[in-house]
């Protein structure tokens, strides 16, 4: 099924439902009024599941608030997936990035993550898979990251359900505008 929110496109599942729109959880700024989502062109997150696939997270945000740090896609996942390595919480870390995909407009980058994250007291460890896409979009000022997590000593889903939905995520924020 074809998902299209704020000129932002995927294919998703078709068992898939949205859970919630809210703002952002990276947003900076006043928070929205319980109750009522700040869910706009700008910045947004919306959440997709389903009772057999793991949840399916969207978020967006101001590009600015990142292109200081990371001014590439590339910058970006590099600086992520250090933190997530350096963390004294995770171990048997593991990342693979796709191939860059770009327009005059945009860049996209697919990534593949496994990790194990030491247990807090009273608790198992967990092993984390992460299949995702993040975007930065220079025409309308936005970046975006789409993923699907799931541990897998709990859940086994087919991965190439959440492959075709990164690969076939796109911004049309130019198309029919100048």
């Amino acid at each position: 099924m074809k998902f299209i929110a704020f000129d932002l496109e995927m294919k998703i599942p078709d068992d898939l439902s949205m859970v919630t729109a809210s703002a952002s959880s990276a947003s900076i700024g006043p928070r929205p009024r319980q109750g009522a989502p700040n869910v706009n062109y700008n910045s947004g997150r919306i959440i997709f599941s389903s009772p057999t696939s793991p949840v399916i997270d969207l978020l967006w945000e101001r590009l600015d608030n990142y292109k200081k740090e990371s001014p590439s896609v590339n910058a970006y996942l590099d600086s992520s997936f250090n933190n997530i390595k350096t963390s004294k919480r995770v171990s048997d870390f593991d990342s693979k990035k796709g191939v860059l995909r770009t327009s005059p407009e945009h860049e996209y980058m697919t990534h593949e993550l496994t990790y194990t994250v030491k247990a807090q007291t009273f608790s198992k460890p967990s092993s984390r898979s992460h299949i995702g896409v993040a975007m930065y979009d220079y025409h309308s000022n936005r970046f975006a990251i789409l993923f699907a997590s799931w541990d897998v000593n709990i859940a086994h889903p087919d991965e190439s359900i959440y492959r075709e939905m990164v690969n076939s995520f796109n911004c049309n924020c130019n198309k029919g505008k100048s």
